[in-house]
């Protein structure tokens, strides 16, 4: 197999997470301690949205950061694993409603593995806003918009007033507006100005020009 890239040695499918979230709860067995998360990013994508086929690392909202931080280290010395496998920047993004509506998973004796929904997913990519290919929020965003059948910038713009209002801007909407465009093309819903946040009032009266992401 040719990789392109180093870290490409390093990706993680649905089949090999779940090998190290079982390797995971015998460690933390060892350590004598618990632990749950709670995942985000690629990683959910891959193993509970399903829309791609892996992700380099694992970003979580651990309840325990300490215990994470042993835990990766401990993982690290039997695996071939890099630094950041498995991460707690969800803490940085991460809402105390999205992990009170959060799915779990996999219920280990030590190791409680909970998934953001989808709903809670688009708000997050929606508001990193990468558009390099390397960040995969392009195609995630896409892939989350057919996944929910949300075909208005209206809908997007309340959820992300439901979960992150103060993180909502005219260039969070921009974002959202083509990833809708790229989603649906024609059959893109009209925006109701009427039901509008003041973000998306403002992103519809600067009116950007066109720019494909």
């Amino acid at each position: 197999m040719m990789y392109k890239k180093v870290s490409d040695l390093f990706l993680m499918d649905r089949k090999k997470m779940l090998f190290y979230f079982n390797k995971a709860d015998a460690v933390l067995k060892e350590m004598g301690k618990s632990l749950s998360i709670w995942v985000s990013g690629g990683a959910n994508m891959c193993f509970y949205i399903r829309s791609r086929e892996s992700t380099h690392d694992i970003d979580t909202y651990p309840d325990d950061e300490a215990v994470l931080r042993e835990l990766s280290r401990n993982m690290q010395k039997l695996f071939p694993l890099p630094n950041a496998w498995l991460n707690a920047s969800g803490r940085i993004f991460i809402t105390e409603r999205m992990r009170e509506e959060s799915e779990q998973g996999l219920n280990f004796n030590h190791l409680k593995v909970n998934f953001l929904r989808a709903e809670a997913m688009l708000v997050l990519k929606v508001l990193a806003g990468r558009t390099g290919e390397e960040f995969h929020d392009v195609e995630d965003t896409v892939a989350l918009l057919k996944h929910l059948n949300i075909k208005s910038l209206n809908a997007v713009d309340a959820l992300i007033m439901e979960y992150k209002e103060d993180w909502n801007t005219p260039l969070v909407m921009h974002f959202a507006n083509e990833a809708l465009k790229k989603c649906w093309g024609d059959d893109v819903e009209p925006i109701d100005k009427e039901t509008a946040s003041e973000s998306l009032k403002r992103y519809l009266a600067i009116k950007p020009p066109e720019a494909p992401l």
